[in-house]
């Protein structure tokens, strides 16, 4: 599989939907060019950002072909930041597990 990451939150703690879009859709657009010519690719992607895993299915579902496949979590809320989350030291570590998930399978 390939896999794709957007931190659409990095440095900036809110940024406008337009461009959480646009940066999902260069990513997906750079690894689905990495595939090249494979059939039925997976493209793992991970977002810090509920938005940007949305609009991937969006992508796949309006710009991919038969040959890519998105694989992304579907987050209620933005997936918890390593380096940003309040209280940290308060907190349980199944809080960062979407953190961990995703940072295990890129």
């Amino acid at each position: 599989y390939i896999a794709a990451h957007v931190r659409g939150l990095y440095i900036h703690n809110d940024r406008s939907d337009k461009k959480i879009e646009a940066l999902t859709r260069n990513a997906l657009d750079c690894a689905s060019k990495l595939s090249g010519t494979h059939s039925n690719m997976t493209i793992y992607f991970a977002s810090d950002t509920k938005h940007a895993s949305i609009y991937a299915r969006d992508w796949e579902q309006k710009v991919a072909t038969d040959n890519h496949h998105v694989v992304t979590i579907a987050h209620e809320d933005h997936p918890l930041h390593l380096d940003k989350a309040t209280d940290w030291q308060k907190r349980l570590p199944s809080e960062y597990y979407a953190a961990f998930r995703d940072i295990y399978i890129l």
